[in-house]
């Protein structure tokens, strides 16, 4: 075998082990980053290290900052004195941030627990508000204020389908605290 033959060999083994890694094969996990450009240079600027009980204490303080929040739908309805915006409850939950790709539909593992509801006042798109409920979401939120002690926010919200996400694999608190698996994930 001549130099030349073992070094396109070689060259062809590289291009191929620089496929498999770009490509994975097999359960894989990653962070989420966001799905368009938009979306992830949004996710980007977002603190994720700020939750709905810390606005809660001190509303103003987070007025001009745009935050992070995962949730799940509990309704959406047509704001009744802007019909261009949603008005949609949603109940926090704790994310790790990471989709895992594996055997089972659900690619985020959310906590049961979080930090209560909010509400988004978000642009509308064309969409049934029934078919928000039970969706997850990803709500970029720039708090408003508290009103009838709930804490309202402007949104753009980031929508996911009901088999996106599971709510009964893990359990864990800020930051991952007192991580519990409940359940080994499958299909």
């Amino acid at each position: 075998m001549t130099v030349a033959r073992r070094r396109s060999q070689g060259l062809i083994i590289v291009a191929v082990l620089a496929l498999l890694t770009a490509c994975p094969v097999g359960p894989y996990s990653k962070a989420y980053q966001g799905d368009s450009e938009a979306e992830q240079q949004i996710f980007q600027q977002a603190r994720r290290d700020v939750y709905p009980d810390d606005v809660r204490k001190a509303p103003e303080d987070y007025r001009k900052v745009t935050l992070a929040w995962p949730g799940v739908i509990v309704s959406a309805e047509v704001d009744e004195d802007r019909p261009q915006f949603w008005t949609i409850v949603v109940e926090h939950h704790y994310w790790d941030w990471i989709e895992d790709h594996s055997v089972q539909k659900a690619r985020a593992f959310l906590s049961p627990r979080g930090e209560g509801r909010f509400v988004c006042h978000a642009e509308r798109r064309a969409m049934l508000a029934s078919d928000l409920v039970g969706a997850m979401t990803v709500s970029y939120a720039r708090p408003l204020g508290m009103k009838d002690q709930t804490l309202h926010a402007a949104c753009i919200m980031r929508f996911f389908p009901r088999d996106w996400y599971a709510t009964d694999v893990m359990e864990y608190g800020r930051g991952g605290q007192g991580l519990k698996v409940l359940r080994v994930p499958t299909k």
